[in-house]
């Protein structure tokens, strides 16, 4: 096991560029948990998070193809993610750009919510003729969990995730990751499981009160399962909280984009209009859930200062909000860009 653990590393190493080492761990202890998570009561969502081309896929197929029975998605249509759940029973990489909007287009919302946790079904109604209880289908939905995404994701669902925040690297890479050079990381894997098949799996204790607590006790199980170091563990728990601090509701996000691109093509920092940043809103979200009340509510919980004229109703910034509210919100931020804007702040 513990040569198995080392070889994991240094092939993960060479493969993809994680944050630091406590990701590290997290990759090889999510991907033993892929042969263990049924005989525990949770299962964490690794969330792959960043603008695009910062090696979310990369990251994803690697853990995919090394798991014994791990399948990558596109789409999260509610007939084909059930069918996933229920008959692979192992780890689903949900690699899509904006997750929030594509739940609820396919109405997976509560599928998605419920997988991390053992005991959630699915019923659906095969053949109504068929009579008392042979009429319904049941599907299991616990598994392991993989999702990338551009953007962030509905809170509910950020509380039972695991944020890997994915960066640009200058690294070199040993080829790309494939069903073929990871064969043999999976026939160990597999290996490992049959070696501990029929052992009673470890109790741990509860490292944090909230649900972060009860998503990484699997972790902590493997780990003392395998004999692998677990001291990186209440690390990741003090990072996670750090980083939820930055995660936002996707919505939310896209407002953010829509007020940003607005201040940009205005004349005027002073004064940015109402209607253009909810155009820039309508653009940009594929769903257009919210009204423009509900864009104008969100950007007041924002800080953005509302101000109404002979020109109707806006919002009024300055550079230095900006650069701020680009950090807090993922946002890229080039001062040039507000240049004509710029010209009337004075």
């Amino acid at each position: 096991d513990e040569k198995f653990v080392a070889d994991l590393k240094d092939f993960f190493s060479s493969m993809v560029a994680v944050p630091s080492e406590i990701y590290l761990n997290l990759m090889v202890s999510f991907l033993i948990l892929t042969c263990f998570f049924e005989q525990c009561s949770h299962s964490p969502i690794l969330w792959l998070f960043s603008e695009p081309g910062m090696g979310k896929t990369r990251f994803g197929n690697l853990l995919t193809y090394c798991s014994l029975y791990g399948v990558r998605i596109t789409g999260v249509r509610e007939a084909h993610v059930i069918r996933y759940c229920e008959n692979y029973r192992s780890e689903i990489f949900f690699d899509c750009t904006d997750l929030g909007n594509e739940m609820k287009r396919g109405g997976t919302v509560d599928i998605l919510l419920n997988r991390f946790e053992k005991g959630a079904k699915y019923m659906r109604v095969k053949d109504i003729q068929a009579g008392s209880y042979n009429d319904i289908k049941i599907y299991n939905l616990y598994g392991p969990t993989i999702i990338a995404t551009n953007f962030g994701l509905p809170e509910a669902l950020q509380t039972r995730c695991l944020r890997i925040n994915m960066q640009k690297t200058e690294q070199m890479f040993d080829g790309s990751p494939s069903p073929e050079n990871c064969l043999h990381f999976k026939e160990r894997l597999l290996a490992l499981k049959l070696r501990h098949a029929g052992e009673t799996i470890p109790v741990v204790a509860k490292l944090h009160p909230s649900r972060l607590g009860d998503i990484v006790i699997p972790l902590q199980t493997v780990c003392r399962l395998v004999g692998m170091d677990e001291s990186w563990i209440p690390e990741l728990i003090e990072d996670q909280l750090e980083s939820a601090k930055t995660v936002h509701d996707v919505e939310d996000v896209m407002v953010a984009q829509a007020f940003i691109t607005a201040a940009k093509n205005s004349s005027s920092l002073k004064f940015i209009s109402a209607a253009s940043i909810y155009n820039e809103y309508q653009k940009s979200s594929s769903s257009k859930s919210l009204s423009s009340i509900q864009v104008g509510m969100k950007l007041s919980k924002m800080d953005i200062d509302q101000i109404q004229n002979e020109r109707g109703r806006g919002r009024v910034t300055n550079l230095e909000f900006i650069e701020k509210f680009c950090a807090t919100y993922g946002l890229d931020y080039h001062p040039e860009e507000f240049e004509a804007g710029l010209l009337k702040v004075s």
